[in-house]
């Protein structure tokens, strides 16, 4: 099978399982968690029942070594994609409570009129759906709640004033509301769900031995998640002792453990691996009864790739009156649905106040510009082929490699794997540094190629879809889709690697040809293109009103 499977691949797990009741101990604050029943998801403190920990390392090498080669994807029904986590019953549990409200406004944003306050989000392109949602900051000095160590280092990571998202989505979630940000991709989503996210690990009690997370982070594919990693060990230096570790799919579930267990104040993961480490009952390498703010990245993505019922799993293993962040660039039917369901408030829980009434404010919805719409940074052009082979789709970029490398980076994407090695096959013939990355490949091969390409070692990278999300590499200066994406969602995130974070010079070639045969693409694309500003060619009109078949 040489379709484009390239969803993260997720290595199956020996899972030791504890049975009957255990108990969470150890934690900082008495009455954080405790089982009543068999929860080893959430609540499993491996020490207290006696399980040391060479034996947590042994069965997590063991699993490694079970895996060795083995390349697995989440997609429902293909063999040895991660298992839900098993459910928990809240109503069993007494939660202690916690502090999540942080902000203090600056008094030049408490102080803007109504009028400015909705002159200032039309200027940035934001709608906000919600009751009583803060005012949007124009500088990072405005957030009231992020210390000035933080500003430092902000200052000199070369973030200069806050993207759309950033103004509206950092007071909103320092102000401890539930958000989901609907933003363009490249529009700085991970910093705006990253800096609360800190400030909140850091006023919770201390975590005590066996303690999980305060924070949790989901990302769909190890390279979105190494990059929100990396991003969040930059920003946590603006506070002693918070620990940031990764857990994704296709590492070391042994050092996975053995980081867990010396504790993390912050996990970023991927779903399937994420329910591995924590779903191996005595033997888990940690347990999620701390975390009380979790984020969910890409939401679109995790769904599109199969990850929902594990996605669903690890949030119901939280506990319900967390804080949470939900980031899409794009929002359909399905991204809604849970959006329903992980904002949802049940009654009976304890709130964030400590009243027991289960009430904290409602969700606030922060979309700028228009969802699921492209970025209107980058130049759109559609490249309607009359021959629609791979010979002639490598025959029009043959053409062109050259002054394209010329002027940045650039990014292929490919719909098969065999046609990634075609094209980087070309591209060395043609004399031009060229990597390839899909799904066959190891993942220290992936990984090298990430690497080689964002150090500017290689000028082009061919890949297929596993690289469309989470790819920030800021000298991509073209996008060439050399066959077209399923659907109009895939095309946003992949013309979104270019044109990233307010850079106005990015430009994306869609080559699509009568032959295609995905007619609801087409209209898309047009419609999508008339959105964000873009000439449509009459020739992409022919053939997207033909339903794909009409000739021009």
């Amino acid at each position: 099978d040489d379709d484009d499977d390239d969803d993260d691949p997720m290595m199956s797990f020996v899972r030791a399982r504890a049975s009957g009741k255990t108990t969470a101990a150890g934690t900082r604050t008495p009455s954080a968690a405790t089982a009543v029943s068999g929860l080893e998801i959430s609540l499993a403190n491996s020490s207290a029942a006696g399980v040391e920990d060479d034996d947590v390392y042994a069965a997590a090498a063991a699993a490694d070594a079970a895996a060795t080669g083995t390349q697995l994807c989440a997609r429902p029904g293909r063999p040895g994609a991660s298992e839900p986590a098993p459910r928990v019953d809240h109503s069993r549990i007494e939660y202690g409570d916690f502090n999540r409200d942080f902000y203090v406004e600056a008094p030049e944003i408490s102080s803007m009129a109504p009028d400015a306050v909705e002159a200032m989000r039309r200027q940035l392109d934001l709608h906000v759906l919600g009751v009583d949602p803060p005012n949007p900051v124009e500088r990072f000095g405005q957030c009231g709640g992020l210390n000035a160590e933080t500003l430092k280092i902000l200052k000199r990571l070369g973030y200069e004033s806050p993207t759309p998202i950033q103004s509206q989505a950092i007071p909103a979630l320092l102000s401890g509301r539930d958000v989901v940000g609907i933003a363009k991709t490249g529009s700085g989503k991970t910093a705006a769900f990253l800096l609360p996210a800190l400030v909140h690990a850091m006023d919770q009690p201390e975590l005590g031995k066996g303690d999980g997370p305060i924070v949790l982070a989901l990302a769909p594919t190890r390279e979105l998640g190494s990059q929100i990693l990396a991003e969040c060990k930059k920003l946590a230096r603006a506070h002693e002792g918070l620990r940031c570790v990764g857990v994704l799919g296709g590492g070391s579930k042994t050092e996975n453990f053995r980081e867990l267990r010396a504790g993390a104040e912050v996990v970023v993961g991927t779903p399937g691996r994420v329910v591995d480490v924590c779903g191996g009952g005595n033997k888990s390498a940690t347990n999620l009864a701390r975390v009380t703010y979790l984020v969910l990245d890409e939401a679109d993505r995790m769904l599109d790739m199969g990850f929902e019922a594990q996605v669903r799993s690890l949030c119901d293993g939280v506990r319900p009156d967390r804080q949470t962040a939900l980031f899409s660039a794009t929002m359909p039917a399905r991204v809604r649905a849970l959006c329903d369901d992980v904002l949802g408030r049940p009654t009976g829980t304890h709130g964030a106040d400590g009243d027991g009434d289960g009430y904290t404010s409602p969700p606030l919805t922060i979309t700028v510009g228009r969802p699921g719409g492209a970025n209107s940074d980058v130049a759109q052009f559609a490249e309607v082929l009359a021959d629609g082979t791979d010979d002639a789709r490598l025959a029009w970029l043959v053409r062109r490699a050259r002054e394209f490398v010329d002027e940045g980076e650039v990014l292929v994407f490919c719909a098969r794997k065999a046609q990634v090695d075609s094209c980087v096959a070309s591209m060395r013939d043609l004399g031009v540094r060229v990597a390839g990355m899909h799904g066959d490949m190891h993942q220290s091969d992936r990984a090298a190629a990430l690497r080689a390409f964002r150090k500017g070692e290689t000028h082009v990278l061919v890949a297929t879809d596993v690289a469309a999300r989470g790819l920030d590499v800021p000298s991509v200066r073209t996008v060439v889709s050399l066959h077209p994406p399923r659907d109009i969602e895939s095309h946003v995130h992949r013309i979104g690697r270019t044109g990233r974070a307010g850079n106005k010079d990015g430009r994306a070639f869609t080559l699509v040809a009568r032959t295609d045969g995905n007619a609801r693409f087409l209209s898309d694309l047009v419609v999508n293109m008339q959105r964000a500003g873009q000439r449509v060619p009459p020739q992409l009109h022919a053939i997207a009103g033909g339903g794909g078949r009409r000739r021009w």
